[in-house]
């Protein structure tokens, strides 16, 4: 993890996963507490859509969080089939 100086702001990187195909019924809190399980976490945010299924960004301190989780998260989940994605910059 590093830091960069932006003005009197300071910038933590992060490590972003992007998942597709996520259940409508699932919440952000329900999603954060199971990816909590391979690190800490940043952020979370479900995107709604105006499909049957919505798009969710996780962002992870560390990389390595970040790929264990997406190496190893089960790839159904509330019934549905989704994507887990190491998303580069």
């Amino acid at each position: 993890m590093w830091i960069k100086k932006v003005g009197k702001k300071s910038h933590i990187q992060t490590f972003p996963l992007f998942i597709k195909g996520l259940d409508k019924n699932v919440t952000e809190k329900q999603l954060h507490d199971l990816f909590y399980t391979f690190g800490e976490i940043e952020s979370c945010k479900i995107i709604q859509t105006i499909w049957n299924t919505n798009t969710a960004f996780i962002n992870y301190y560390e990389e390595e969080s970040a790929l264990f989780a997406c190496e190893s998260f089960p790839r159904t989940f509330f019934n549905s089939y989704i994507q887990v994605r190491y998303r580069t910059k």
